[in-house]
């Protein structure tokens, strides 16, 4: 029997109705050498009591409660408690398969790399595929321009890292949409190795988002953040990926874009904000063959002003809806 101890780090906030389903698929791991780390971020539902009660019955269990500060907070927590030879990561209302800690770990031994990703399965919907990379393993620069280009998991949750390579590293807590991107980055940097399982052990919820879900917002904000980080990054350590990470100014600019198109009000500093990112980075999404001529000419019009698209956006939208109801 493997003797490697895993440390699960699973951020819980506000997940009542998930958070058993989570913690349960945890508890019956195949590889059941397992410390797990819940990390009640503030939750103002029973998610926090729920996760007291599965701790009074399973010693492997570790509650941390602090006040809401973020999924990054969360997991920064988690990391500085975990002690296991090996990190995992679980959002709370996700599960995993039975065998995926087994699998992975099989998988990190027989390749001696130190670490794996595996596929993730969307509920009720798809199964995600990790990349077309077409290897059961990679380097870390193979990896590193993989992540750059959007074909290799940024999810944790897919992941199962040798410890060394999270050693005293955190997650950006300036940083929370998709804020495991920059951290898979730095992870990767320290990775001589990865292994690919290209089977979906990691079920994703994919929560249907209501209309006050899909609005702009600080949190989606913040991911205009990560590819200035990642651009510094790059130069000072693989200057050769430059062109491939300037890409991501654009990238991030239409994740917002998409969110400022579903929302009803936006507040004038969001407008500001994308205005400004757009003129900044105009010439990039014009050269880019990755972007589509309509969301070209959405950031054109974002150029002139955010808000000019916005109200061009809604109301054609609008007229779209109403043609199709008539």
């Amino acid at each position: 029997m493997n003797k490697d101890l895993i440390s699960v780090i699973v951020p819980v906030y506000n997940v009542e109705e998930y958070i058993s389903e989570c913690i349960e698929s945890i508890q019956d791991q195949t590889h059941n050498l397992l410390e797990i780390i819940l990390v009640d971020d503030g939750s103002t539902d029973s998610s926090g009591e729920t996760c007291d009660r599965y701790a009074k019955s399973d010693s492997r269990i570790v509650v941390i409660h602090q006040k809401n500060k973020g999924v990054s907070s969360a997991r920064n927590s988690g990391l500085k408690r975990a002690s296991g030879d090996y990190i995992g990561f679980v959002d709370g209302d996700d599960k995993i398969v039975p065998s995926m800690y087994e699998e992975m770990l099989k998988t990190i031994h027989v390749h001696h790399s130190q670490m794996c990703v595996c596929t993730k399965h969307i509920f009720h919907d798809r199964i995600l595929k990790n990349s077309n990379i077409g290897k059961n393993q990679i380097t870390n620069k193979e990896a590193i321009m993989e992540l750059l280009q959007m074909n290799f998991p940024t999810s944790l949750g897919s992941g199962l890292y040798e410890r060394s390579l999270v050693k005293n590293l955190y997650l950006n807590k300036e940083i929370h949409y998709w804020e495991d991107f920059e951290f898979q980055l730095r992870v990767l940097d320290r990775a001589k190795l990865i292994s690919i399982y290209d089977y979906p052990l990691y079920y994703y919820r994919q929560r249907n988002e209501s209309a006050n879900h899909q609005q702009i917002n600080d949190k989606v904000m913040s991911c205009l953040k990560i590819a200035p980080y990642v651009n510094r990054f790059i130069i000072s350590n693989y200057p050769e990926y430059e062109a491939e990470s300037r890409e991501l100014y654009t990238v991030f600019l239409q994740i917002v874009i998409g969110y400022l198109s579903k929302s009803e009000i936006v507040h004038k500093k969001y407008f500001k904000t994308i205005t400004k990112n757009a003129r900044k980075y105009l010439l990039y999404a014009i050269k880019s063959r990755n972007i589509r001529l309509l969301m070209k000419i959405y950031i054109i019009l974002c150029v002139i002003d955010a808000r000019i698209f916005w109200k061009v956006y809604r109301t054609i939208k609008g007229i779209q809806t109403r043609n199709r109801r008539s």
